[in-house]
């Protein structure tokens, strides 16, 4: 039981990680935007993210009585604007697949809403990128 947990608590550290270089990559992408509306739409996401990670750094502190720590990263590179959202596509949905695999790893647990809430915003912002790329 407790190595199922520490296995827990190392995945979502990586996935905090994960998620807190894209919080940064769709800060960068704002700026990239050239209209409000796409503005607001990264905006959106961004915030998205970032309730995200709190979601997770929740479940982290819960499974592990710890606050995560982060761990220095590099920055991801931002590619041209159109290119980013279509790699954003794909990365979004590979990102909702691989978090609804982690259902049942928690599932029986609290932690299950915060991963569908993740999930269904996965989705839209795969949908949110896919709109944008096409605006382009």
């Amino acid at each position: 039981m407790e190595n199922t947990i520490d296995k827990r608590i190392d995945l979502i550290g990586l996935l905090i990680s994960e998620v807190t270089l894209d919080t940064e990559k769709y800060s960068a992408l704002q700026l990239s935007a050239s209209n409000v509306h796409a503005k607001e739409l990264l905006k959106g996401i961004y915030l998205d993210k970032i309730k995200h990670k709190t979601l997770l750094e929740e479940m982290f502190f819960n499974l592990s009585h710890k606050s995560f720590l982060p761990l220095t990263h590099n920055k991801r590179q931002i590619l041209d604007y159109k290119k980013q959202l279509q790699k954003n596509i794909f990365d979004e949905t590979d990102n909702a697949k691989f978090f609804g695999s982690l259902y049942t790893l928690f599932d029986n647990t609290p932690y299950l809403s915060s991963l569908f809430i993740i999930v269904n915003d996965l989705h839209s912002h795969a949908l949110t990128n896919l709109y944008l790329y096409l605006k382009v």
